[in-house]
């Protein structure tokens, strides 16, 4: 069947790969949810290693067709739908070789689903910023990292594939983690200080007070912010400072909001 570049639509073509992909994922007795199925080539080996049941989303009507003749008889339940717009349920474990063009989406998605452990595979670079720590942590990775464990497993050349892409690919791993879902406004905060990543951390708060009509609220800000040193950078925070900032400043914006109010 022809590829659709429009659904990035790129399948993983070596068997090697595809079966060592498929024993880190371990479907044995559970419910498992694949991601973009596509002509069935991880579907069928997560069948063949004993998953008790296989949701597979797939957007592309004919290979959506495809997957249900192909599994007709297999405990296969093919979703026909965009990944963002299902709703979600209970799992053990999402897998898939995600169309890269929307990972970021379907990463922020996850949040919303109740499961054990994902295997994911991702464009490399996106992936490794999806677990950096250190000076090129992202909006991408601080959100990756409050709510899952993401470790790197392997990367996979791009002569994998077919049609070969330009770039290699990497499989993560995320465990959900026990937190408490962030507010909005305090995800919109850390969200904003992402934003303006290479300006100073005091320059970015103004902005932000700036937007939210608070601009004499800085010298408070100040004073909530006295542990850290506001010509830093947000990258070179720890999360856990990062974390403790933006609550701050939400909190300040949301009783300035009241105080206006």
């Amino acid at each position: 069947m022809k590829r659709k570049k429009s659904l990035g639509q790129c399948f993983l073509s070596d068997p090697e790969y595809l079966d060592a992909e498929t024993e880190i994922i371990s479907p044995n007795q559970k419910f498992v949810l694949e991601i973009g199925g596509g002509d069935g080539r991880l579907t069928e080996r997560l069948v063949s290693l004993g998953a008790k049941k296989v949701y597979v989303v797939e957007k592309d009507p004919e290979y959506a067709l495809l997957l249900r003749k192909k599994f007709a008889t297999n405990n296969v339940e093919v979703i026909e739908d965009d990944f963002l717009d299902v709703k979600p349920f209970k799992v053990d474990i999402i897998c898939g070789n995600i169309p890269y063009y929307i990972s970021s989406a379907i990463t922020f998605k996850l949040q919303e689903w109740r499961f054990r452990r994902a295997v994911l595979m991702y464009q490399k670079e996106f992936g490794e910023k999806m677990c950096d720590t250190g000076n090129q942590k992202s909006r991408l990775s601080f959100f990756t990292q409050y709510y899952f464990e993401c470790e790197p497993l392997f990367t996979i050349p791009h002569t994998a594939f077919s049609p070969a892409p330009k770039v290699d690919s990497i499989l993560l791993e995320l465990i959900p983690k026990e937190v408490d879902p962030l507010p909005p406004t305090v995800s919109n905060v850390i969200s904003a200080l992402f934003q303006h990543r290479l300006k100073t951390i005091r320059a970015t708060l103004k902005i932000i007070c700036k937007g939210n009509k608070a601009p004499g609220r800085l010298p408070t800000i100040d004073e909530l912010a006295s542990h850290i040193d506001l010509s830093k950078r947000i990258f070179e925070l720890s999360s856990d400072e990062i974390l403790l900032l933006g609550k701050e400043i939400a909190q300040e914006i949301e009783l300035s909001d009241r105080t206006t109010d």
